[in-house]
């Protein structure tokens, strides 16, 4: 296997601590790559909707006796009120999904999620009516044909939408732990060996929620 360096990128364009040049440019590029593998892997499950889970960012920091390296969307972001659901899944009402502490609390369809549901359908231009528009859509929008003709308005096909959601569920993705596995690899170990001759311990954060 390649050198993680081999992906080209300047090591001065990532330093951010100065204290360690080897380690910062390594962490930097190392995070570079996990945000490349998660989008990759948000595009082929077509997760995204409106691109701001695409918008991942990395901070390293020198703590003294090791680094951090905190990965994925700064807690002012919009993404970060939503990642981890679709990373993990969400079970629908009255169901579990293994590994994830998320599942619906109602059956029921509440405001926010239908006008979240409605927000997507305009973004889309579908209406309830129209077919054909309908048959051109990717699979994973297929599935809403029969709700679609036993709708008789947009508004209320946003909360068909919302119900079946909160029956069925959202299915984890995964998108974000799978990708996050490069910093358990042994090319990851070895690299980071070589860049320091010593021992340097790194901890790895998946949210800014953490740094409060």
């Amino acid at each position: 296997m390649a050198s993680i360096y081999s992906f080209g990128e300047s090591k001065n364009d990532f330093l951010t601590t100065g204290k360690m040049e080897e380690v910062d440019a390594l962490l930097a590029t190392y995070a570079q790559v996990f945000i490349e593998s998660a989008q990759r892997n948000l595009r082929s499950q077509k997760k995204i909707v409106t691109g701001e889970l695409m918008n991942m960012t990395f901070d390293v920091k020198f703590m003294g006796k090791g680094y951090e390296l905190t990965l994925g969307y700064p807690k002012d972001s919009k993404a970060a009120e939503y990642w981890d659901y679709v990373n993990k899944g969400v079970a629908g009402y009255g169901k579990q999904i293994s590994g994830s502490p998320y599942n619906f609390k109602s059956p029921f369809a509440n405001k926010k999620m239908a006008g979240a549901i409605l927000m997507w359908i305009r973004r889309n231009s579908i209406r309830p009516t129209e077919k054909k528009k309908l048959s051109g859509l990717e699979r994973k929008r297929k599935s809403i044909r029969k709700l679609a003709t036993e709708a008789n308005s947009v508004k209320q096909l946003a909360y068909a939408i919302s119900t079946k959601i909160k029956r069925d569920g959202i299915k984890p993705s995964k998108y974000f732990d799978n990708a996050l596995k490069l910093f358990n690899s042994a090319e990851f170990q070895k690299d980071l060996a070589e860049a320091v001759g010593f021992e340097v311990q790194v901890a790895i954060k998946n949210s800014w929620e953490n740094n409060k």
